[in-house]
């Protein structure tokens, strides 16, 4: 309640605007819904997602402003709909609009008062018994002015003892003024026009004919993206100009091509959830071949659950990011994975040529390579719990001396023994932050070891594109 009275008032000041971002509704709106499955289940409430029959197109919204409306219709839906109810939330579009809803079989809203449901501090009085108590009037105000921010809009439809729909309407396609520049409702906004011109390069004759091959031909490395919604490939395709895109439609389509041009991709960025083969089956696969082991994979998630996440780094992913994602905070994980992986090839290089024929560096992590890489990562992570993180610690528990742990680790990791140790640390720390254990950022860079706190959220938002007090402020939201 004072999260909304607070944005009710920063809204009467216009100090808040959207910050688009491309959502995939038809995967992000089920994982919000998976945060009130413990309320349904505890009011024996069936909570289902009705999905479209024909193709949901991509909307352009502000992921947190969307979250808020749907979490404040599915909250009054709990609240009203009796134990043994059904809510139901559905998605449907037209070529201008796009309409999320939220229906219950509730006690439904009197017909008197079904007019002012939207009107600030506005409250029905005709209450069931046995159902929650009034609500303030708040929630669902400040529902209808961030959808009006947006570019939307609100309404809702009753009938006494027979329940009750909540609809939010927005745009599919946001205005522009005749410059092309955006209009001052949203200045400022990261919006990216899927339309936006790119160059087409032409496939070998022998490469998989569905796939399409998109971007410039950017030095800064090739990336194979795996998406299998049309438009969002195209969306992230548009935002990497920098980068030479190779785009499949699903896992398969891209374990066929890597198979095909082995050397030709410099890092993945793929979906989770797609028909043929999912992100997960491709992650196995790319880190179980000694030809791919050693690229640098970016999961695309709707899960925001922990153990999910932690399941797949567990699987070796080197990075992942939750949808909505920001797009700076994509291009900030990229150039840092890419980054690593060039410092690591330049070492391994390095390394090659100084050491003698039984020291050296291998092509591509082997099984036995990723053995001990998670063994390091075991003993890195004791050293952190104790506030010792050094090199010469991880090297004595691992029994080698300073100077073989630190040939070993530019041998096959490829980078600095110094620097390996901080991704894990930092790797440590972001997990901490989505745990939400923590609640302050010197806490936070106690428990990983950082020791000094600004110095922390420097190289986090380095490393992340992210600053950990937005980590934290996404958390509690």
């Amino acid at each position: 309640l004072v999260n909304e009275l607070l944005d009710l008032s920063k809204l009467e000041r216009k100090d808040i605007q959207p910050d688009y971002s491309l959502i995939d509704v038809s995967k992000w709106v089920p994982s919000l819904m998976s945060r009130f499955e413990v309320g349904a289940l505890h009011k024996q409430i069936a909570l289902r997602f009705e999905e479209s029959a024909s193709a949901v197109p991509l909307l352009r919204a502000d992921a947190d402003m969307l979250a808020k409306i749907l979490s404040n219709y599915l909250s009054n839906a709990l609240k009203h709909t009796p134990p043994g109810g059904e809510i139901a939330v559905a998605v449907t579009a037209t070529k201008e609009w796009m309409r999320l809803s939220v229906a219950d079989n509730g006690p439904g809203i009197d017909k008197d008062h079904l007019p002012h449901v939207f009107d600030r501090y506005y409250q029905t009085t005709d209450m069931q018994p046995g159902l929650s108590s009034v609500g303030t009037g708040v929630g669902l105000a400040h529902a209808a002015e961030l959808a009006k921010l947006m570019r939307g809009r609100v309404c809702a439809e009753s009938r006494k003892h027979a329940g009750s729909t909540f609809y939010l309407d927005l745009p599919l396609q946001l205005p522009l003024t005749p410059e092309g520049e955006q209009p001052q409702a949203i200045q400022g906004a990261p919006l990216v026009s899927v339309e936006s011109t790119t160059s087409v390069v032409e496939l070998p004759e022998d490469a998989d004919p569905p796939v399409a091959v998109m971007g410039n031909s950017g030095k800064r490395g090739r990336i194979l993206l795996v998406e299998d919604h049309p438009e969002l490939r195209s969306y992230i395709t548009t935002i990497l100009p920098e980068y030479e895109v190779h785009a499949c439609g699903d896992g398969a389509a891209a374990q066929h091509y890597l198979e095909q041009h082995p050397d030709w991709t410099d890092l993945i960025i793929s979906d989770y959830m797609m028909p043929v083969m999912d992100g997960e089956g491709l992650l196995r696969f790319v880190k179980g071949d000694d030809r791919f082991r050693h690229l640098p994979f970016i999961l695309l998630t709707a899960h925001s659950r922990r153990d999910t996440r932690l399941s797949l780094l567990r699987m070796g992913i080197d990075d992942y990011l939750t949808k909505p994602f920001d797009e700076e905070e994509l291009k900030a994980r990229i150039a840092s994975l890419l980054g690593n992986a060039h410092l690591r090839k330049t070492a391994r290089e390095e390394v090659t040529e100084a050491a003698p024929p039984s020291m050296e560096a291998t092509a591509t992590l082997t099984e036995a390579d990723t053995e001990w890489m998670q063994r390091v990562e075991a003993e890195v992570n004791e050293a952190i719990e104790k506030g010792v993180i050094n090199v010469t610690y991880v090297a004595e528990r691992l029994n080698l001396s300073e100077r073989q742990f630190r040939r070993k680790v530019k041998q096959v990791i490829g980078v600095a023994p110094k620097q390996y140790l901080q991704e894990i640390q930092m790797q440590y720390a972001k997990q901490l932050l989505e745990s939400g254990r923590e609640k302050t950022i010197k806490a936070i860079a106690d428990r990983a070891a950082f020791g000094d706190a600004k110095y922390f959220s420097r190289s986090f938002k380095k490393r992340f594109g992210k600053s950990p007090t937005h980590y934290l402020e996404e958390v509690e939201s």
